[in-house]
């Protein structure tokens, strides 16, 4: 590829559709009036977005639905025995941040001769042996990502572009920084060898999760980042004239209204039965998405009725089966995610959760994919101005191939 045709792919975490206006956003939105427009972008009701924009395939297509998987022959934490045996700790001090410090140095020490892509999280000490990354398994650059399926990393590859990828994000980077960091970065390097520079700006996600997405102080934030945005186009455009731009926003964001202990209500339901956790079941909790496996067959034959049954859960969501799950693009049934699925409303967020045990989300996503709330947004450089009212974030791997000239 010629260097005078680089492409800076900027994905901006949780840019929801509306965010674009002249008030909170002049730029993008002066950008979004002169350039190619996506107003919406709607993803698949998952957490894998990164796999839905590389490779364009739907999380049924992908195998791709949630970040972290049932997958106890692979998980880093597999021989770990020692991690058992602190459990009955873990349960007394896991909401405790100097115990979190700890039992995340302690974890990486005890898996030490296998390098750990994956932390620990708020997960219960004896449930990660069950559990693994999913589409960040692999670095995306390496042959073994997305399952082996067509992406962006392979076409260019392929065709000799050359993949910053320095300023980018994913579940196994070693190093994180900011956004600032990752922009000044693509900025210093974008006289160099490589075509395409992928980016990441997390403010949008973090801001509307802490405050909720029509907060005074995510308006705020997106006012700073937009003339970020601003100044970082221009000093790109200073250096290299014909640098093309693609801003991503990969979904929305709704307002949580209603807080739900699943976890106990789970372990209230599997008391009744007299089934113990970790013995006869396991399960993980998502923000908005809640998975039991059976570990034995009286398990599944007395919890998963009760849990199906149960009042809270099905005012407060639904439980997925295969035609749900066709019309969502959910891979399921799948073991990897869940002998029981079962999806959050819109507004009501798990709480506490395997990510969170502290100061609850007052904004989430991973909600119904046709509410507005969940919409993201694409702005693409181009010769004249151009309206596409909607599209599907798995359009974006297109979008990515033609700007690249890669056919």
């Amino acid at each position: 590829m010629r260097n005078d045709n680089k492409v800076v792919f900027v994905l901006i975490d949780a840019l929801r559709s509306d965010y674009i206006n002249e008030e909170d956003s002049p730029f993008l939105y002066n950008f979004s009036r002169q350039n190619r427009y996506y107003k919406n972008v709607t993803q698949s009701r998952s957490f894998c977005e990164r796999a839905e924009i590389f490779t364009g395939l739907s999380p049924r297509e992908s195998g791709y639905f949630t970040a972290i998987g049932y997958d106890p022959e692979n998980s880093p934490f597999k021989n770990s025995v020692v991690l058992d045996k602190l459990s009955p700790v873990d349960k007394i001090f896991r909401n405790n941040k100097f115990y979190k410090a700890l039992k995340n140095r302690l974890i990486r020490l005890l898996t030490i001769s296998k390098p750990v892509k994956m932390r620990g999280y708020s997960i219960p000490l004896n449930f990660l042996k069950y559990f693994g990354l999913t589409e960040d398994e692999y670095d995306f650059r390496d042959e073994k990502a997305f399952n082996g399926n067509d992406n962006i990393f392979r076409d260019c590859k392929n065709s000799g572009i050359d993949i910053f990828y320095d300023a980018f994000t994913a579940l196994n980077f070693t190093k994180s920084n900011t956004d600032e960091e990752r922009l000044q970065m693509v900025e210093d390097n974008i006289d160099s060898k490589f075509d395409l520079f992928l980016t990441y700006i997390g403010i949008m996600d973090s801001c509307a999760h802490k405050f909720g997405p029509d907060s005074i102080e995510r308006k705020l934030e997106l006012k700073k980042l937009d003339e970020k945005l601003s100044n970082f186009y221009n000093t790109i455009i200073s250096k290299n004239k014909g640098s093309k731009f693609i801003f991503l926003g990969d979904h929305g964001m709704a307002s949580v209204n209603k807080l739900i202990d699943v976890g106990k209500e789970l372990e209230r339901e599997a008391l009744f039965c007299n089934l113990k956790k970790g013995k006869d079941y396991i399960y993980f909790l998502d923000s908005t998405i809640f998975r039991v496996w059976y570990l034995n067959k009286n398990a599944f034959e007395l919890l998963a009725k009760r849990l199906k049954k149960n009042q809270l859960l099905n005012d407060q969501g639904v439980f997925v089966d295969e035609s749900v799950a066709i019309i969502e693009k959910i891979p399921f049934p799948n073991k990897r995610y869940g002998d029981t699925l079962w999806m959050a409303n819109i507004g009501v967020l798990i709480f506490p959760d395997f990510f969170h045990t502290t100061n609850p989300y007052k904004g989430m996503h991973g909600y119904d994919i046709n509410d507005l709330s969940s919409k993201g947004t694409c702005l693409v450089s181009s010769e004249k101005h151009e309206y596409h009212e909607e599209i599907r974030l798995t359009d974006v791997y297109s979008i990515l191939k033609k700007e690249l000239k890669i056919s």
